[in-house]
């Protein structure tokens, strides 16, 4: 894995299960999953939303707005 994916994979760890990894339960399991995946799609849509230029190229603005707009859509992020 990546160093972002690594930190990310603990942040999550750390957010849904606190206990140690001996004790997971299939329902902290599910919630560690979840945790992660949300993680990871919203760093996604924080590069995308990164790649916005200065106000002289508004369409291109738009398209990445359609973009992340997409993402969280397709991705169920809530606003």
């Amino acid at each position: 894995m990546q160093g972002r994916i690594k930190e990310l994979f603990g942040q999550s760890l750390d957010q849904a299960v606190p206990g140690t990894w001996t004790t997971l339960s299939p329902l902290d399991l599910e919630r560690f999953t979840e945790a992660f995946a949300k993680l990871v799609v919203q760093e996604c849509i924080n590069e995308v939303e990164g790649l916005q230029v200065s106000d002289w190229n508004e369409k291109w603005n738009q398209a990445v707005a359609h973009a992340v707009l997409h993402l969280k859509d397709h991705f169920g992020v809530e606003e």
